[in-house]
């Protein structure tokens, strides 16, 4: 597009239970049964990227046992796809048609200071043809917290989503410099609520065989018990 930007829909306030409200009069029919929503120990890897000449969706897991499975953007296994679920996006004046990656390996990774947040990482994804691309993931942000507007318990009236409030307007400023502990800006913790534990991260993506081909986009790496070592938070 001329002006620059470029747009992504992201259909997870149509997966699992989010966004359901913390008052007894809740706007979201509850789950039929309890499930976890992250699966068996392991992260969730989940990424959309924007190079200079295409986009890149891409979801994952792997377990602690060694096993990676296709993931969707809700809480669900995508076992259908494999091993990755993704999809390579072009201009729709480039003439060019879409594709997904096969296949995907996590080479290494690296965690800040020990705890559940990326820092960096290496990403082998396999193509159709069954060429390699090989990427640096770097972190380049502080953490993104969804906590309020509605992704997890909804404003401050703790009604969820779909309820209308007029032109209403609600914010806060938090200090985001501790890797996972966030706090208010007098010092005191902010507790995440269920499921908003995590963070996602404006990451650098680098082809290691072709330095000019580098994409920013935003990250999710998100632990479910433990992972390479680390205990989720």
């Amino acid at each position: 597009m001329d002006d620059g930007w470029v747009g992504a829909k992201d259909h997870s306030w149509g997966q699992a239970n989010t966004g359901e409200g913390e008052q007894p009069n809740r706007h979201a029919a509850p789950p039929l049964e309890r499930r976890s929503v992250w699966g068996k120990p392991g992260a969730r890897w989940w990424a959309l990227v924007r190079f200079p000449d295409r986009s890149m969706y891409c979801s994952f897991r792997h377990h602690t046992d060694g096993t990676i499975v296709a993931s969707g953007t809700g809480g669900g296994n995508l076992p259908e796809y494999g091993r990755v679920h993704s999809r390579i996006d072009y201009p729709y004046d480039s003439g060019k048609e879409g594709w997904a990656y096969t296949d995907v390996d996590v080479v290494s990774t690296e965690f800040e200071d020990g705890f559940p947040r990326l820092k960096s990482a290496r990403l082998d994804l396999t193509r159709p043809d069954g060429g390699v691309d090989r990427f640096l993931l770097e972190t380049v942000s502080k953490p993104v917290y969804m906590q309020g507007g509605g992704y997890w318990g909804g404003w401050d009236d703790g009604l969820g989503r779909g309820v209308y409030r007029d032109e209403l307007v609600e914010g806060e400023v938090w200090d985001v410099s501790h890797p996972v502990i966030v706090r208010d800006l007098d010092g005191n913790e902010v507790k995440q609520r269920p499921g908003g534990h995590f963070a996602e991260l404006y990451t650098r993506y680098t082809n290691l065989d072709d330095p000019n081909d580098v994409g920013l986009g935003l990250q999710e790496c998100v632990f479910a018990q433990e992972y390479q070592g680390i205990k989720a938070m």
